[in-house]
């Protein structure tokens, strides 16, 4: 992939842990490096924080405010 580029190929989140019952697999379209919007909500957002190459956190912005779910340790 050249620099710059961005692809449109949406991206599916897949987890080791089982989502609850009743929730749905999301789909992600990038936006920016690191920042991608959920395919089924056009005015929700999700960016993954990282720091040294390492993510720490995922910040989802919606309609409702922005909030920021720090990773385990």
């Amino acid at each position: 992939m050249r620099r710059g580029s961005t692809r449109s190929q949406p991206v599916e989140v897949h987890s080791t842990r089982q989502p609850a019952p009743g929730t749905p697999r999301v789909q992600l379209e990038p936006r920016k490096p690191g920042k991608f919007r959920v395919t089924q909500f056009s005015d929700n957002l999700v960016e993954f924080v990282t720091e040294s190459g390492r993510v720490v956190a995922m910040k989802q912005s919606d309609p409702s405010g922005e909030y920021r779910f720090e990773r385990k340790k």
